[in-house]
């Protein structure tokens, strides 16, 4: 793969203004909707924000591949900014008292759970509660139930915490059987995806990167643990190493929840944080409420005028072509990039990258695109990294002057591959198929018969 070499020359004060903006973007503080008038929170009064995070968060409202989400509403899917922006709007709205997390189930990259985390505990800066609940807490719904004022879990539920481990699945020893063989391109020592094809382990290069990212992971738990429940490192360490949490009871002896509760009893705790009796209604307003349409109305803002940012979003894998939704088709991001660098009242783009890789050719394209941001119309170009930017996700981030991880961001994988699998031995033995090629040139030939290439 071609090697890039940003360079952080240019218009420093235009870098600077964009990276301000794009900090802003995706650490949560953009205050763009308020919790009254015509945003859909009107009517919430002595209300409680109920959020929930089952449903997978685009970076992007409804920005959701149908293929993934077969089951869910995908024109009700608010993605991470809008969560943020209306946990921003519910800080400063008097009506809203508190915020509680269902965290039954947690559908969540590593990176969008810590802006998440972020933002709510921004949120508790205004003095107003937050409960977490769940019934059953695993390492990633606790690492966010951490950002709560007060953790409860159901009396027969767990807070199971184990570290981190990876394990990878080797297919060479079958495909040898079978007589498949996986006829493997690749370049790059740690580019690592082909090595189910054609190792039987994992090679030193990509042991050490796995177990780089791993103690990286583990730590950031134990420090985390460590700030919001004030129990040591080597304490923590300790626990999980030992299993020494194993049910809810021996949890709130830990320190690791407050209390082992009902939902009923935990609602009982909200009714009491804001001020009413047992007897008292209380409302919990979901995201998923009727006025959810109103709400991103409100939120979703095409600015208009003189001097703005332009915020590209990149989420899904990239493809050539125009891509579905959830997806970075290449055409398309292409001719996205080209209008907004056109654009003389775009003053600098933010590329927001959610990625792991995909189309070489797609890649390029948009990499073409944002090299001429800069070179051709002399215009800053930052990238914020989301869950992933790996291989074409690094691809494209590669222009920009400056580019900006989460403390969970997964990056790297540069490299490329190609894999052609040949089934001629398989189908000869096993069926007793065979082939035969008449061809004026020899590279064809060996093509067509799936021959590895000299």
């Amino acid at each position: 793969m071609k090697q890039f070499f940003s360079s952080f020359f240019g218009a420093f004060t235009g870098v600077v203004f964009v990276v301000f903006v794009a900090f802003l973007l995706v650490g949560g503080a953009i205050a763009g909707a308020m919790l009254t008038g015509e945003d859909g929170f009107s009517k919430v009064k002595d209300g409680v924000l109920h959020l929930k995070f089952d449903a997978p968060i685009p970076e992007l409202t409804n920005n959701v591949a149908p293929s993934s989400a077969l089951s869910i509403d995908l024109n009700n899917q608010l993605g991470l900014n809008d969560y943020v922006r209306i946990i921003e709007a519910a800080k400063s709205n008097e009506d809203i008292h508190g915020i509680y997390m269902d965290l039954a189930r947690v559908d969540l990259g590593e990176a969008k759970s810590s802006v998440l985390r972020g933002a709510i505990e921004d949120f508790k800066t205004s003095g107003k509660f937050v409960v977490a609940y769940a019934e059953y807490y695993t390492q990633k719904t606790y690492a966010l139930a951490t950002a709560a004022d007060s953790i409860y879990v159901n009396p027969i539920g767990q807070v199971f915490l184990t570290g981190y481990s990876a394990q990878v699945p080797f297919f060479k020893d079958m495909l040898d059987r079978l007589g498949v063989k996986a006829q493997v391109f690749h370049v790059g020592e740690y580019k690592s995806a082909t090595e189910p094809f054609r190792l039987n382990e994992m090679s030193s290069y990509n042991k050490e990167q796995i177990r780089e990212l791993l103690t990286e992971r583990y730590d950031d738990l134990l420090t985390i643990i460590e700030s919001s429940r004030g129990i040591s490192k080597d304490s923590m360490h300790a626990i999980i190493d030992g299993l020494l949490v194993r049910d809810a009871s021996t949890a709130v002896d830990k320190n690791l929840v407050d209390g082992a509760k009902y939902e009923d009893e935990v609602i009982a705790v909200l009714k009491k944080l804001c001020g009413k009796k047992k007897e008292d209604k209380i409302k919990l307003f979901s995201l998923e409420s009727v006025e959810d349409e109103q709400i991103l109305k409100s939120l979703n803002v095409n600015p208009k005028g003189k001097d703005h940012i332009a915020v590209v979003v990149a989420e899904g894998g990239i493809v050539d072509g125009q891509g579905n939704p959830g997806e970075i088709g290449g055409e398309r991001y292409m001719r996205l990039i080209r209008k907004l660098r056109q654009d003389e009242n775009v003053k600098g783009i933010v590329l927001r990258v959610n990625s792991g890789g995909g189309s070489a050719l797609a890649s390029e394209l948009i990499w073409r695109e944002l090299e001429l941001a800069k070179t051709e119309n002399n215009l800053p170009v930052i990238t914020s990294m989301g869950d992933y930017a790996a291989s074409g996700g690094y691809y494209i981030a590669a222009p920009s002057d400056a580019i900006f991880a989460e403390p969970n961001t997964v990056t790297g994988s540069i490299g490329v591959f190609g894999i052609i699998p040949s089934a001629q031995q398989f189908l000869k033995d096993k069926i007793g198929v065979t082939f035969d090629t008449v061809g004026r040139l020899n590279i064809l030939r060996r093509f067509l018969h799936l021959e590895i290439l000299a």
